[in-house]
């Protein structure tokens, strides 16, 4: 039996493109172009799904000061009180996320995150 040649229950098997049970070069730099692409499409998805997060984040920053004057306008002292309290861990919290996520872009940028 050849070398080359691929046994057609094998995993291998996916990688003959063209059916004559032998994977020339070409059809193997062709798999391993799929992988890369569907690295590269996995890791963008990754960056979308962190940037949404930070975005979300941020915007809750922006909605929970608007909520404790919504409770106060509407007379709802005990959701004030308890919007107060929870607000240092919120803040707290939600700033950290962000400066992590972005120094962690930071060195990702100048090269030391390898």
């Amino acid at each position: 039996m050849n070398d080359k040649t691929v046994e057609p229950n094998s995993e291998l098997n996916k990688l003959d493109t063209n059916g004559d049970n032998v994977i020339s070069q070409e059809e193997y730099e062709q798999s391993e172009r799929r992988i890369r692409l569907e690295l590269l499409k996995n890791q963008d998805q990754k960056e979308d799904q962190q940037l949404r997060m930070i975005w979300y984040s941020l915007i809750s920053l922006l909605i929970f000061p608007i909520l404790l004057i919504f409770s106060s306008l509407y007379g709802l002292d005990d959701a004030g009180k308890n919007l107060t309290e929870m607000s240092s861990i919120f803040f707290l919290t939600i700033g950290g996320l962000v400066s992590v996520f972005f120094g962690s872009q930071a060195i990702k940028k100048n090269g030391n995150g390898r």
